[in-house]
C-alpha cells in the first residue's frame, strides 16, 4: 500500500553500514497470514543451541534465500531460540516496512541476509 511506502522513508530502504550479504525484497503485505500460522515454523526450522536451524528450504525459507542447515542466530540483533520468534522478529517488522537483518552461519561460515519490504523499497 502507498501509505506504508510513504511512512517507511529512505531509512527503511538503506543498506546498513557493515552489511555483507544478499538483499531480498519481499512482498511483506502477503506475510500477514503467516504470522497467524506458528505451527508452520516448526516444520521449517528447529531450535539448536542458540539458533534456529533450517531443515526445510522449500516455501518461505527458500523465499528468504535460506538453505537446509543454515543457522540463523539473530534478527536485528535479537537472539532467535524458538520457531515462535520468527513472527515477532522477522514477519511483524517486515509488515511494518522495517528492514530485517539476519545473522547466522552457512556451512560453518558467517552469513548475513537483509530483508526489505518490496512495497516500500522497490528494487
Amino acid at each position: 500500500p502507498r501509505g506504508a511506502a510513504a511512512a517507511a522513508g529512505p531509512a527503511a530502504c538503506a543498506i546498513p553500514p557493515g552489511f555483507k550479504g544478499p538483499v531480498v525484497r519481499l512482498n511483506a503485505e502477503l506475510l500477514g497470514g503467516m504470522i497467524d500460522a506458528p505451527d508452520a515454523w516448526k516444520i521449517l526450522v528447529s531450535p539448536a543451541s542458540g539458533a534456529l536451524v533450517v531443515r526445510d528450504q522449500s516455501g518461505f525459507a527458500g523465499m528468504l534465500g535460506l538453505k537446509n542447515g543454515d543457522r540463523v542466530e539473530r534478527a536485528n540483533g535479537i537472539a532467535l531460540a524458538l520457531p515462535d520468534d520468527i513472527a515477532a522478529t522477522i514477519l511483524r517488522p517486515l509488515t511494518r516496512s522495517q528492514p530485517v537483518w539476519l545473522a547466522g552461519t552457512r556451512d560453518g561460515k558467517p552469513q548475513q541476509w537483509l530483508y526489505l519490504n518490496a512495497g516500500s523499497c522497490p528494487g
